[in-house]
């Protein structure tokens, strides 16, 4: 239920964006997508990850609503998967919903710099399995983001002669370099007691975990 909530709440904000944007003809309509990843800071969160990274798919949506500044939304999800001995497993999926906006300054036909901030929610699923026996939890948090980034084009005039370097199809490749941070989350996960009802009860606190730090995204993106 709580995933499905997820996947409803991300389609309700891309479908926004992409409402304003064919509303907004005379401005540019984006879409983003590739990867990204975040290299956490804190050693708070090493009983669920592995080297501190979690990556995963990174789609994102944008519409120019002033000259050069666009709104936009975007939607990073994850799931990692750990064995921390012979019959111990973790698992934590992520899922980073955030809007925000963006500023594009132009160098060439073929070359843009931007930044990006924005603010969200984190949603995290945790759970340690062993010996047979799951503990889970859930979490929201939110967050907030910065970044910079550069992105290479094929300019517009290559699909359309008539394009100027405004306006019309383009295609390039992006990258973005910055920082995430998420609001400490308090994990409590409760043992399932109903799979082995027999068996005593074992909580596990794994305190609060601060999921904050590098964030990097590498995506192929179209403009319209």
């Amino acid at each position: 239920m709580k995933k499905t909530l997820t996947h409803l709440v991300v389609a309700t904000a891309l479908a926004a964006v992409t409402l304003t944007a064919t509303s907004a003809q005379a401005r540019e309509f984006g879409i983003d997508l590739g990867s990204g990843s975040v290299r956490f800071a804190s050693g708070s969160v090493d009983p669920l990850v592995d080297d501190r990274t979690i990556s995963g798919f990174s789609p994102r949506v944008a519409v120019e609503v002033a000259d050069d500044i666009f709104a936009e939304a975007q939607w990073l999800v994850s799931t990692t998967k750990t064995n921390l001995y012979v019959y111990t497993r973790t698992e934590m999926r992520n899922d980073w919903l955030s809007l925000g906006g963006r500023y594009r300054y132009q160098v060439s036909s073929w070359l843009e710099g931007f930044a990006r901030a924005g603010l969200g929610a984190t949603l995290t699923w945790a759970s340690i399995t062993e010996n047979g026996m799951e503990a889970k939890d859930f979490a929201v948090s939110p967050h907030g983001f910065a970044t910079l980034g550069v992105e290479l084009l094929v300019p517009r005039r290559v699909f359309n002669a008539a394009r100027t370097d405004r306006g019309g199809f383009a295609m390039g490749l992006a990258f973005e370099l910055g920082w995430m941070h998420t609001f400490g989350q308090r994990l409590l996960l409760e043992s399932q007691r109903a799979t082995k009802p027999a068996m005593p009860k074992n909580d596990i606190d794994l305190g609060t975990m601060t999921m904050t730090g590098l964030l990097s995204r590498f995506v192929l993106a179209l403009h319209f």
